[in-house]
């Protein structure tokens, strides 16, 4: 049985790894915020908040943001069918980098949701870039202030 400090099995509650990559699954493990990948277990966490979904994607996917149009916030959502490093950057119309929602993260099979916060940016058109495994989406979204 998989044990948190030497007590009984681990169930619900927040699991914490305290530096480690993630810790082999010896025994059940069930509830609480953490996933396990190939005999590992982790805290799912990421930049911006961004929440993983109960959904199990077959393939790479990028969905529409909303609301659309958006001020000052949207919500985006994104599947990885594998473990993946994954990049999610906004840019201008003329390609310019405005602001990187998720920056080069290691994320495991899933449906993730991301929020996106455009307070400092002016109205207008922006496109964002979905940058997994070796695909590359990309969703036009709009902010009216």
């Amino acid at each position: 049985m998989l044990s948190v400090r030497g007590g009984g099995p681990a169930t619900g509650g927040t699991f914490s790894l305290n530096g480690t990559v993630g810790q082999a699954i010896i025994g059940p493990v069930t509830g609480g915020t953490f996933t396990d990948n190939q005999g590992f277990w982790y805290e799912v966490q990421g930049t911006g908040g961004v929440k993983q979904l109960a959904a199990i994607p077959s393939g790479f996917a990028l969905g529409q943001n909303y609301p659309n149009p958006f001020n000052p916030s949207t919500t985006i959502r994104f599947s990885v069918p594998e473990r993946s490093k994954v990049t999610m950057r906004v840019m201008n119309l003329l390609g310019e980098e405005v602001a990187r929602v998720v920056d080069n993260e290691m994320y495991g099979q899933g449906t993730y949701e991301v929020d996106f916060l455009a307070k400092d940016l002016p109205s207008g058109t922006y496109v964002y870039r979905l940058e997994a495994g070796n695909i590359v989406m990309t969703k036009k979204m709009v902010l009216m202030k």
